[in-house]
């Protein structure tokens, strides 16, 4: 998978980029600070609309990027009122997002990819395999584009999981580009503490993500408390085992501060036995991090089914009887095909 080859959209630039352009272009340095200021704070990508701009200089950038990264195609709305928002890339291609309310925060799910090489066996994102990584831009446009649906009905994003199509830490770059341009000030201006971003263990990636040392949250998606059953489930060989995954969250902490989240999808029959949660309840030992469980959401075509409340529950217990931080991901959006698992390019097929 690589990098989308199209020509960058005015989103795709940073502001020192911007700063550039607006330079070559004859401008004085204030204009930068308007352009920016309508994409990163009023979510206005087309230069037709930014009104305070000189006609000139509107003309230019109309020229030069004339277009936003993204165009709403459409939404649903489950009875939970979680909403899904469909988008259609410059390429054609298309990407959803998911905005999730709850009593006491309203969270945004982002899509980094188009499709997802991974193919984990549960998961409706990675059917068609992995297309190609969004830029920076198509990321954040989504967030902005999630932010205005949001305050529509009343209310105002405070967390972001970076949990939607796609493996995060294969287009690492674009992704904390944008998650950076997220947090800023000079933007929408989000807690670093409220921002995810989960994987199923990219070596390189997960350095990385380290070594920066923001206070993003790390999450992993294990599923599984052995290699043996995880390659079962995440196929994928050049993900970390599950030592590695366990070491690199010792080490998350050690180097950061910041606790680690370990993603586990409930298969009823696959992961879901007593056996499974008492070997996860021992890898979960002095690791102090949370874990939390997803029962799975079921996808058209896959062969997996949720399992029973009281297999849920009694997996709760095993691990809360090791003294392990457990949370049971609540079901938003399954009506919807928006629930954890179930983002696909649901538009291609239908197309077909």
């Amino acid at each position: 998978m690589t990098d989308a080859p199209m020509r960058p959209r005015l989103s795709d630039l940073e502001r020192s980029e911007l700063d550039t352009l607006i330079r070559q272009l004859g401008q004085p340095a204030f204009r930068a600070g308007q352009v920016w200021d309508w994409m990163a704070k009023k979510g206005v990508f087309a230069p037709r609309e930014m009104t305070n701009l000189p006609a000139p200089l509107r003309d230019k950038l109309i020229e030069l990027h004339p277009d936003p990264a993204l165009q709403f195609e459409g939404d649903s709305e489950a009875r939970d009122t979680t909403e899904k928002l469909l988008f259609r890339l410059a390429d054609g291609r298309y990407v959803e997002s998911v905005l999730i309310p709850a009593p006491k925060r309203t969270t945004v799910c982002l899509s980094s990819q188009v499709g997802c090489a991974v193919g984990c066996r549960f998961c409706a994102s990675g059917i068609e395999g992995g297309q190609r990584n969004l830029t920076t831009g198509e990321i954040f446009e989504q967030f902005m584009a999630m932010s205005r649906r949001a305050e529509e009905r009343g209310r105002r994003v405070s967390n972001i999981v970076v949990m939607g199509m796609g493996e995060p830490m294969f287009n690492f770059s674009h992704v904390m580009a944008a998650l950076d341009r997220i947090n800023s000030p000079e933007g929408p201006n989000l807690g670093a503490r409220k921002i995810t971003v989960s994987t199923v263990g990219i070596r390189g990636g997960v350095e990385r993500f380290t070594a920066l040392r923001k206070p993003y949250t790390l999450a992993f998606s294990l599923h599984a408390p052995n290699d043996e059953l995880r390659r079962r489930i995440v196929p994928l060989a050049s993900a970390m085992s599950v030592a590695e995954i366990r070491e690199a969250a010792l080490r998350h902490l050690k180097e950061t501060g910041r606790e680690v989240t370990f993603e586990y999808v409930l298969l009823r029959g696959v992961n879901d036995s007593p056996a499974e949660a008492r070997e996860f309840r021992a890898l979960m030992r002095g690791t102090q991090a949370s874990v939390n469980l997803i029962p799975y959401n079921p996808v058209p075509g896959l062969p997996y089914e949720r399992p029973d409340d009281r297999d849920v529950d009694r997996f709760v217990a095993i691990l809360e009887d090791g003294r392990v931080k457990v949370s049971v991901r609540r079901r938003k959006g399954s009506d919807i095909d928006a629930a954890c698992g179930q983002l696909a390019l649901k538009r291609r097929a239908e197309e077909r």
